[in-house]
């Protein structure tokens, strides 16, 4: 450890959503800087909103130190005005300009996003921006609260929205604090925005992420670096199990491949897409398989013509055992927020599966990672407000970007899914396929080095020498 030996640096790790704590928290993110600092965990709380970021008990993660912190909802709504103008204002150029700004539009409407996007005009985005800021301020009580527990270095996991981001943007540098912001999901650098600020590092997974933080949030590339993602380290740890046992372990039957359907976040008819997977397989239009469903952990309620999974009498298809009692749960609409399932049953399922069907899932590229063939299969076109989504997300740069490779097949008629299946069944199992698949993957998430905890402790020290040398050169 560099520094003082008599004195161990402090961290304060900022946590907003259940979602990160699944994989940052449980993935032991910071396990090595915890050998060497003193790492204090802050977990947003809001008691003027019925509406939370996070539902998981804290309590029971056994973390040593750790605390709450308030900050109402309402601020961050606020916020809502700069980060959308901000967003269209760095997507401007953009090829995609129109469809991300279509999405905004689905959220907040058209009269606003026609408001924010005269608002991001180069000409008036600076007063803009100005005005917003100075109307904000800084939260007080947060700048308080850092100022009293007075850390080495701040973290801040984050989808780059969300309650703390905006407010740490503004505190770290005016408190000469480092701030280290890593990112959680596939699609943040692509289709989020810095608002208040730079931070001093953003952790990004990939080649492709780098590039997108530096096109679509101007951050500069000397202060984007490639971790690979912190809940995918599982990946790169060896299986206990046999292939038999793996069988045992998700209920499957021996003797021919298994295929894994993975379900989206945005609620949609899936159990029509289970049983046409079912009835081809029966047909023999697909190779003898057997499916497996594993519902994502974000799905809601059954949509509207959506069947109970355990009502329909499937003859090749079976739920994932881990998450039953998630989906009975979610189907009968008595969850409230994310589902904290285990990474490790996703790593072992990957390795038992021979393919990956889903209509929109970061599945596709987690297939992708293991040499596995994928299929995106979204038959239903724009219809609807979530269809529209999973149409407009297939253009967006993460994904667009994905498609081409051997391996990635975009299926978009239910009548091309049993071919587009046996042909990830056959010709796409080959070598040569899987190595295709390897290279691409590489593209998009680092996984070799060292691990995302290894990286991150060598990191803190880094940046906070740095920070010291700085001062002292300036003294």
């Amino acid at each position: 450890m560099s520094g003082s030996a008599n004195k161990r640096r402090k961290a304060l790790v900022f946590l907003d959503y259940d979602m990160l704590i699944r994989h940052f928290v449980n993935a032991r993110a910071f396990a090595d800087l915890e050998k060497s600092w003193d790492v204090k965990y802050v977990f947003h709380t809001d008691s003027t909103s019925e509406k939370q970021g996070i539902f998981s008990d804290i309590d029971a993660l056994g973390l040593a130190n750790y605390t709450k912190f308030d900050l109402p909802r309402r601020r961050m709504g606020e916020w809502d005005w700069l980060y959308s103008v901000t967003v269209l204002h760095n997507h401007r150029n953009a090829p995609h300009f129109k469809l991300r700004r279509e999405l905004m539009a689905d959220a907040r409407g058209w009269r606003l996003t026609y408001q924010f996007q005269a608002m991001a005009h180069p000409w008036i985005y600076p007063i803009a921006r100005r005005i917003l800021m100075a109307r904000m301020g800084v939260y007080k009580p947060l700048d308080d609260f850092i100022a009293a527990e007075r850390p080495d270095a701040v973290f801040h996991p984050s989808i780059l929205a969300g309650y703390f981001i905006n407010e740490l943007n503004l505190i770290c540098p005016a408190r000469g604090i480092p701030l280290v912001v890593m990112m959680n999901s596939w699609d943040n650098p692509a289709n989020k925005s810095m608002n208040t600020g730079i931070p001093d590092r953003l952790v990004v997974w990939g080649p492709q992420t780098k590039r997108h933080a530096i096109d679509y949030m101007k951050m500069p590339a000397e202060r984007v670096l490639e971790f690979g993602a912190a809940q995918f380290q599982v990946y790169r740890e060896p299986s206990d199990a046999d292939e038999s046992e793996l069988r045992r372990r998700f209920a499957v039957p021996a003797g021919i491949p298994i295929v894994l359907y993975a379900g989206v976040s945005k609620s949609v008819n899936e159990t029509d897409h289970l049983l046409a997977l079912d009835r081809a397989i029966a047909s023999g239009h697909i190779p003898p398989c057997h499916i497996v469903y594993r519902p994502h952990p974000w799905r809601g309620p059954l949509v509207s013509g959506e069947r109970d999974f355990f009502d329909v009498p499937y003859a090749h298809v079976t739920m994932d055992p881990h998450m039953v009692d998630f989906y009975r749960r979610a189907a009968a609409g008595k969850t409230k927020g994310f589902e904290l399932s285990d990474y490790s049953v996703t790593a072992d399922l990957l390795r038992l599966v021979k393919g990956v069907v889903s209509p929109l899932s970061t599945m596709l590229l987690e297939g992708a990672m293991h040499g596995i063939p994928v299929v995106m299969f979204w038959p239903d076109g724009p219809a609807g407000i979530v269809g529209k989504t999973i149409d407009i997300g297939t253009r967006l740069p993460h994904f667009a970007e994905f498609w081409g490779c051997d391996g990635i097949q975009v299926c978009t008629r239910a009548e091309a899914l049993a071919d587009s299946c046996k042909l990830m069944l056959t010709a796409h199992q080959s070598a040569a396929v899987r190595e295709a698949l390897l290279a691409h993957a590489r593209g998009y998430v680092v996984m070799d080095g060292p691990s995302y905890s290894e990286r991150l402790a060598q990191l803190a020290d880094e940046v906070v020498d740095a920070f010291a040398q700085a001062r002292a050169a300036a003294a």
